[in-house]
């Protein structure tokens, strides 16, 4: 549920093939070296969660 202030929050969008999808960034690396990307989830909230989870990441390029 939305309330006030929420508005720079991104939520995820359904996809075609009904997985979700939600935007976490752009990475940009020059070339020629390459690097690692970390990402990490945590949860803001003092209640556990349960139900559906996280099965996969997928990178995609820009405009993709």
């Amino acid at each position: 549920m939305r309330s006030e202030g929420d508005d720079d929050l991104q939520y995820p969008q359904q996809r075609k093939d009904d997985r979700f999808e939600v935007r976490l960034g752009e990475y940009f690396n020059r070339g020629g070296e390459e690097m690692n990307l970390e990402i990490t989830m945590t949860e803001n909230s003092e209640n556990l969660k349960t139900g559906p989870g996280v099965e996969g990441f997928e990178f995609r390029p820009k405009g993709s």
